[in-house]
């Protein structure tokens, strides 16, 4: 009898195995509730992916939680390079992100903070009640036997931290500065010196200080355009965004609210068919305001009247319907915006 002999080339081995999800293409298996990452009831630590893949997500895996406030953060925004301020009831306060520490800097809001907007080396505050309040970083210091000046450069001796002074409340041979661009760490006691021979000692470490806006509304929505800040949800003018006077460089910024026509004056537009001002955007050279039933936008457009440069507001278009909460995103493409 003939036997063929055996092939010398061997087919690859091949195992079956079971995968609980697609590798490629679309999965027609599952129901789609129990893949789309909309309806999840919480997702931490991943990627949201265009096909509806969730990928772990590198890199940061701590979560932060305060467990002072009743009903969660209100609002949220990053202050410096290590800083968030965070509002919560009737309290406001600032997170070390580097030690995930929190310090109540206010806790006597008449209402809960509905926004914090960061501008500079300042932060503004408000929630409809209250008048605007402004955030500041601050240094306490004794000893001096030369004054400081406004502008100029500090240096820790000890530390070696270095920060630009904005304000100077002096008082003699003791005071606060108010600072901006810190660098470092500055210790208490340490010795403060200044290029042009200002001196002193610091008496503690730099901290938050809160303080209001003695000439502001009580706005609910904040936004900071150009060198303005523009507001809405104003206590009893609900319907009216009220702009500032523009910020001429000098410190602290937006003391001023007085309207006028001259073109760095503040003004205010009154549209009250619209409802409540829901939030604020620029956009390219426009201001964009949404409302309750509508938006709209405006410029605040400068020119020369006899000799005096003055200004007045050109509202561009008016759309009514259903209202915006403000934008969500600004492209290429143009303003994207949430409404009901």
């Amino acid at each position: 009898m003939y036997k063929p002999l055996p092939s010398q080339k061997r087919r690859p081995s091949r195992a079956a195995f079971t995968s609980s999800g697609a590798t490629q293409g679309k999965n027609l298996r599952d129901m789609p509730q129990a893949l789309d990452p909309s309806q999840a009831i919480n997702l931490e630590n991943v990627w949201i992916e265009g096909e509806g893949r969730t990928p772990k997500r590198e890199g940061y895996a701590n979560v932060y939680a305060h467990g002072s406030s009743a009903s969660g953060i209100d609002a949220m925004a990053a202050y410096t390079n290590n800083d968030l301020l965070i509002a919560y009831d009737t309290t406001l306060a600032i997170v070390d992100t580097s030690t995930w520490t929190a310090v109540e800097i206010k806790t006597d809001f008449s209402a809960e903070i509905t926004t914090i907007k960061k501008y500079g080396d300042y932060a503004f505050v408000g929630n409809g009640e209250d008048k605007i309040h402004r955030v500041s970083k601050t240094l306490a210091y004794d000893g001096q036997t030369s004054n400081f000046a406004v502008g100029e450069t500090i240096t820790g001796g000890t530390s070696g931290a270095t920060a630009i002074i904005l304000e100077d409340a002096d008082a003699g041979a003791t005071g606060t500065l108010t600072l901006g661009s810190i660098v470092g760490v500055f210790e208490d006691n340490e010795a403060l010196t200044s290029p042009g021979g200002g001196d002193g000692n610091a008496d503690g470490i730099v901290t938050a200080a809160v303080e209001e806006i003695a000439d502001a509304p009580r706005a609910s929505v904040i936004e900071a355009i150009g060198a303005r800040l523009v507001v809405g949800g104003i206590k009893g003018e609900e319907g009216k965004p009220i702009y500032s006077e523009v910020d001429d460089g000098s410190n602290p910024p937006f003391d001023g609210w007085t309207q006028g026509t001259t073109a760095t004056s503040a003004g205010a537009l009154d549209s009250r068919g619209m409802g409540r001002v829901n939030g604020i955007q620029s956009f390219d050279q426009l201001v964009v305001i949404f409302c309750e039933r509508g938006r709209y936008a405006f410029t605040i457009t400068i020119f020369d009247s006899a000799g005096v440069i003055s200004k007045k507001d050109d509202v561009l278009w008016e759309e009514r319907g259903l209202g915006g909460s403000g934008a969500s995103k600004i492209t290429e493409y143009g303003l994207f915006y949430a409404d009901e």
